[in-house]
């Protein structure tokens, strides 16, 4: 008896390593090129061991692996391309380029033949403007958007709250301007300035402005309109911040090092400043969670504003590319709470509509109810190969009418112009 019972213990071992050894060598490894940023900051490791207890026969595996299209190209001739999707990368400067190469692949079609649950939802419930950034050349998803992040108006709760305001009253800019006013009247001896922004990530600044008083920022072949009423009358705004004292002198195109366009607001020398909405949630290590707001940009005329997301794009040679997709669906799908938590706690926003539930129930995320309002107004950018480049062009003929180099803003904006339709006019494509 005792003898059988060891027989059956042993059969038992056996066979359950055998399981485990069949599991394994049947085991799909998905790899996704995460840039170290995006591992930081959104919660993949808990997703991936969560999508692994309800998939054993997947395993995901982030890494970081610098791939341009030489590198691309030499892997997929070896046959040693082994990663299925990058997660980051700017629709506006990464979106026609990495399909006009052969280096991405669309996902409606792989989204429409997932499995998981959330799949049908991706395109209804994905906010419109999103849903617009993301096409390509007739494709509904030429990536999949996992994290907005928009310009807004981040601000003092302390400081206005000391000259009789409970929030920016976001109907103008009239009336943001006599609230910087009344602050610089109040704190300047302090070292205090009203508002500001940065000119050198212009599409943080100037070009978010622009929408609040444009519908139509960009023109037909892709490139800013940078002489139309939306800008001009953006740079007279801007003008008037530093010639009425409310901005600090040479602010707007000092080059801060690194990414700090947003020092002097989250050093506290700004009662208002206009900037990528998630550097009003940076502000809490500064001034304090206590004193901390943003909301929408004034609505004025248009009510737009800039937004750009963060999305996965599928590699062409994707070695599992169905399988990606579906772990994508499941981590980053409109209703898997756990990850919208984590990246509202991150300051960033979502693409889906679905999630901003939670934020109307939790007060620490109300922000992010006004930033949902905007972004369905906003006017996303064009997807075309040059728009950094565009914005390389813009900046310095914005800087030379805004030093007071050039007296009249269009004439500066037509100096833009001219060089953007001489070297930029045949590299669009759409």
């Amino acid at each position: 008896m005792k003898k059988l019972l060891v027989v059956f213990v042993i059969l038992t071992i056996t066979g359950l390593s055998f399981l485990r050894f069949a599991l394994s060598a049947e085991q799909k490894i998905i790899k996704l090129n995460a840039m170290g940023w995006v591992q930081a900051e959104w919660p993949l490791k808990e997703l991936a061991a969560q999508y692994e207890k309800l998939h054993p026969d997947i395993k995901i595996v982030y890494e970081d692996v610098g791939i341009d299209l030489k590198k691309y190209q030499q892997l997929v001739k070896e046959g040693k391309f082994e990663w299925n999707a990058i997660l980051g990368g700017w629709p506006a400067s990464d979106t026609a380029p990495g399909f006009i190469s052969g280096m991405f692949q669309p996902m409606d079609t792989y989204v429409k033949k997932s499995k998981e649950k959330d799949a049908p939802l991706i395109l209804k419930d994905m906010i419109s403007s999103v849903l617009a950034e993301s096409k390509f050349r007739g494709r509904a998803l030429s990536s999949l958007p996992i994290t907005i992040d928009i310009d807004a108006l981040l601000y003092r709760k302390d400081l206005l709250k000391a000259v009789g305001y409970e929030k920016p009253p976001v109907t103008n800019w009239n009336d943001i301007n006599t609230l910087a006013e009344k602050i610089v009247s109040a704190f300047k001896p302090k070292g205090i300035w009203g508002i500001s922004t940065s000119i050198i990530p212009f599409h943080r600044g100037p070009a978010a402005i622009q929408q609040t008083f444009t519908k139509k920022p960009f023109l037909p072949n892709g490139l800013v309109d940078v002489t139309g009423d939306g800008m001009i009358k953006t740079m007279l705004l801007l003008k008037s911040w530093i010639d009425k004292g409310l901005s600090m002198p040479n602010s707007m195109w000092y080059p801060f090092p690194g990414d700090a366009y947003a020092e002097p607001y989250l050093k506290g020398q700004y009662a208002m400043f206009v900037y990528q909405h998630s550097a009003g949630i940076w502000a809490y290590q500064t001034i304090g969670k206590e004193n901390s707001g943003l909301t929408r940009l004034p609505k004025d005329i248009a009510g737009g504003t800039v937004f750009w997301s963060t999305p996965a794009y599928l590699y062409k040679d994707a070695p599992y590319p169905q399988e990606a997709v579906d772990f994508l669906i499941w981590a980053f799908g409109p209703s898997n709470e756990f990850t919208w938590k984590k990246i509202f706690e991150s300051g960033k926003l979502p693409p889906y509509r679905t999630p901003y539930v939670l934020a109307k129930n939790n007060p620490d995320w109300a922000w992010a109810i006004d930033m949902l309002a905007v972004l369905e107004e906003a006017t996303p950018i064009p997807n075309t190969t040059n728009f950094g480049a565009q914005l390389g062009i813009i900046r310095p003929w914005a800087e030379k009418y805004l030093s007071g180099q050039i007296k009249d803003p269009l004439e500066a904006m037509k100096g833009a112009k001219k060089e953007l339709d001489k070297q930029l006019s045949k590299l669009i494509f759409k």
